[in-house]
């Protein structure tokens, strides 16, 4: 079987590793292995000029070419040693972190603000930098060039133009960024207009909800706050999901161990029975060698009396 991204999330942080990992992590395993617990190479680079075998899900090596535990296909064995990877080396020990070959299995959701996050924090150990071979910036060029996401219209455009205002990238050249960005007189003006536009916003909403009617294109306050229902239903049937797939995976975990338990019962009660067996022909091998012992002193007897 193969696993998917969200079920490689919970892999990963059942296997010990750090939960703003998970997205990441699920989508390097599925560039590394297609999410198959039992995939190998046995033909790898180790970086030496010589090769490797790399195994499971996220494709562990330990630099030679015999797998690195014999429980390797094991997802929560190959997922601790992965953790253990990436806390002592960083992101850049997968290859196909630093091609970027992970990124079109990263959903569109996580190709932004958190992936640069996640890039500056783990992608080299205890250096808090970027990959040499691709920088934080382009990482954002091929996430952008990746997926186009359209802006929303309406109060939902509205709301987040405001929110980019009051949250200013670094390299924001608006005009009330830039009066936030800076100290004492214009930061208080720039301030004082973020406030103006928040109280247009909140009697634009009063006005849709009152009235029913919109000022502007979209279709808002209360269509958002739909959406927004709606997509926390969906979360709710996804979490739903994922839990009854965590509770099928630990199910067949147990009927494994099971059936493991099982078969060494089996073997016991085999070995028990040879020995048994074992001891019984001896035994009765044993008896016939007595009686004819006892048969070879009768006959002699018998000839000595006849004489």
């Amino acid at each position: 079987m193969t696993y998917n991204f969200g079920q490689l999330q919970q892999i990963w942080s059942q296997s010990g590793g750090n939960s703003q990992l998970a997205p990441i992590m699920a989508a390097i395993s599925l560039a590394e292995s297609g999410g198959n617990p039992s995939a190998i190479n046995t033909n790898d680079t180790n970086g030496q000029g010589g090769t490797q075998t790399s195994a499971g899900l996220w494709q562990i090596s330990n630099g030679t070419n015999t797998a690195f535990s014999t429980n390797w296909s094991n997802p929560i064995v190959n997922g601790a040693a992965a953790v253990q990877k990436v806390n002592s080396q960083g992101l850049n020990a997968w290859g196909t972190f630093q091609s970027g070959a992970y990124l079109q299995y990263l959903p569109p959701e996580y190709q932004g603000s958190y992936l640069q996050n996640i890039i500056a924090k783990y992608a080299s150990p205890n250096a808090g930098g970027v990959p040499n071979t691709l920088a934080a910036a382009d990482y954002t060029t091929t996430a952008a060039s990746t997926v186009s996401t359209p802006s929303p219209k309406g109060m939902a455009g509205v709301l987040m133009k405001l929110d980019r205002v009051l949250n200013p990238t670094p390299s924001s050249s608006s005009f009330l960024g830039s009066l936030i960005d800076v100290s004492g007189t214009k930061e208080i003006l720039g301030r004082g207009i973020v406030a103006l536009v928040g109280v247009g916003i909140l009697y634009m909403g009063f006005k849709q909800i009152t009235t029913g009617k919109s000022g502007g294109s979209g279709s808002g306050i209360l269509e958002i706050a739909t959406e927004n229902r709606r997509i926390s239903q969906l979360q709710n049937v996804e979490a739903g999901k994922n839990s009854r797939q965590t509770e099928n995976l630990t199910a067949k975990a147990d009927a494994q161990r099971a059936q493991y338990q099982e078969q060494q019962r089996q073997q016991e009660f085999q070995a028990r029975e040879q020995r048994l067996a074992e001891r019984r022909a001896a035994a009765a091998a044993k008896r016939q060698s007595s009686q004819q012992s006892e048969a070879e002193r009768a006959a002699r007897v018998a000839t000595l009396l006849a004489q």
